[in-house]
């Protein structure tokens, strides 16, 4: 029986060690090239335009996510939008009790440059494709945007460089 339970011990603290040290190579491999190339592709196959950024950095226990230098270009590769930062910042213990609370979000720099065509079509919409082109989704979630979005405080400070 004393023998049962010390490997039982064992083998209860050996998973929790291999848990936790794939949760830290996960984590690692978040802030990859790989990892951004990855998800770059995935995100510039929904596009007709093109999606590029040159860093990223996902401290997922410190509840920050950053990415530098996002550009969202047209498919004739005219930049369209443009940031030097984009900055999440939340909390973890209200993402446990199901609420989403970000405590910092930064936009560093932003640039665009939108303009409406002679068909009336603001050119940010030639990045997505038309209802006739768009793939229907195989098993759609009806839940998976329900909900409320309230937003309690929100404080915008606007900087003009001439």
């Amino acid at each position: 029986m004393r023998k049962t339970v010390k490997f039982s011990a064992y083998t209860l603290a050996g998973l929790t060690l291999l848990m936790g040290l794939l949760i830290l190579v996960a984590v690692g491999l978040s802030n990859t090239d790989l990892a951004r190339r990855t998800v770059l592709e995935r995100i510039n196959a929904t596009l007709n335009g093109r999606l590029t950024l040159t860093d990223h950095h996902l401290a997922l226990f410190g509840g920050r996510f950053e990415l530098r230098d996002l550009a969202l270009k047209s498919p004739g590769g005219e930049t369209l939008i443009a940031l030097d930062r984009f900055l999440l910042d939340w909390r973890w213990r209200d993402l446990l009790g199901r609420t989403l609370h970000l405590s910092e979000v930064a936009l560093e720099d932003p640039r665009g440059r939108l303009s409406i065509g002679a068909d009336g079509r603001l050119n940010l919409l030639d990045l997505f494709p038309s209802a006739a082109e768009a793939r229907p989704d195989p098993d759609p979630d009806p839940d998976a945007l329900a909900g409320e979005l309230p937003i309690n405080h929100m404080g915008l400070d606007y900087y003009y460089d001439e």
